[in-house]
């Protein structure tokens, strides 16, 4: 009996472990997207603004004449 309580005990903690490398895996992987999605948000900011600025000469220029 205390041996069968023993493999159980060692069984779980390998599947406790395990778990925790995935969770902390998951968690890094989830990280690297969000890095990700922020850094094509501020490309999409920078891009916007350079268009409106680009934008704004344009009807500068062409309402003058």
């Amino acid at each position: 009996m205390k041996a069968e309580l023993s493999g159980m005990h060692s069984e779980m903690k390998g599947l406790r472990e395990r778990i925790d490398d995935a969770l902390i895996s998951q968690l890094r992987d989830h990280g690297k997207r969000l890095a990700a999605l922020e850094s094509w948000r501020v490309w999409l900011v920078g891009w916007a603004a350079g268009a409106g600025l680009i934008s704004g000469v344009l009807v500068s220029l062409l309402g003058k004449e």
